[in-house]
């Protein structure tokens, strides 16, 4: 998550928050591969990043319709295809996008 001290539930035992901003690529790679090293598998990802924005469409600017296309879609990528080399090399494992 981008702000790790936000985090809830982190006295559970079970529970790791990594640092992670599905914008930008290197805390992606990071973050997975600290979660893999702590587990030794990574056996779901639950792709769930996004940004809100309301309003009708016509008054946003360009780059509020980038901005939400970053996370939304970008990160969404940018997540699933950094995972899905562990997956494969475990034979194992489910991306959930929601």
């Amino acid at each position: 998550m981008r702000n790790p001290a936000d985090a809830r539930f982190t006295d559970l035992p079970t529970v790791r928050v990594y640092a992670l901003d599905v914008t930008d690529e290197a805390t992606v790679t990071r973050a997975l591969q600290q979660a893999h090293q702590d587990f030794g598998s990574l056996d779901v990802l639950v792709n769930n990043a996004g940004y809100g924005l309301a309003g009708p469409f016509e008054s946003a600017t360009v780059a509020q319709i980038q901005q939400q296309f970053a996370p939304s879609l970008f990160g969404v990528f940018s997540v699933a295809r950094a995972v899905l080399p562990i997956l494969r090399a475990q034979k194992a494992g489910v991306v959930e996008v929601v």
